[in-house]
């Protein structure tokens, strides 16, 4: 019996502000919508027109294909392995390496670190 009151006060209450709840529901889907067009689709337009603008600053003219083919292969000679001969040192501490070089770098006065900014 309880249950029933509930149900008719519920449902006079939703009949009675039926307007006003109709407007709410309206203005909240046309937020909602609004929110999503926003964000789903002006801000992708506005992105391309600034890639479009971007592209038309850097022209192709102006870039130096000379010296990016030269980076290029810089890049791929340090990516490549390295083989080293490792017979050359299989002794370093020995005697003939150690005297020449000494003899190669005598200047050891001069030992301080080299600081450059």
């Amino acid at each position: 019996m309880k249950l029933n009151k509930i149900f008719k006060k519920f449902n006079s209450f939703f009949l009675k502000n039926l307007k006003s709840i109709s407007i709410i529901f309206s203005i909240l889907i046309i937020l909602i919508i609004g929110f999503f067009l926003y964000f789903n689709f002006y801000q992708t337009i506005i992105s391309a027109k600034q890639i479009i603008v971007l592209q038309s600053d850097i022209a192709p003219a102006t870039i130096n294909t000379k010296l990016l083919d030269e980076v290029e292969l810089n890049f791929e000679n340090k990516l490549k392995p390295t083989n080293y001969n490792w017979v050359k040192f299989s002794n370093i501490f020995s005697q003939n390496l150690s005297q020449q070089y000494l003899k190669n770098n005598s200047n050891f006065d001069n030992i301080s670190p080299q600081i450059n900014f």
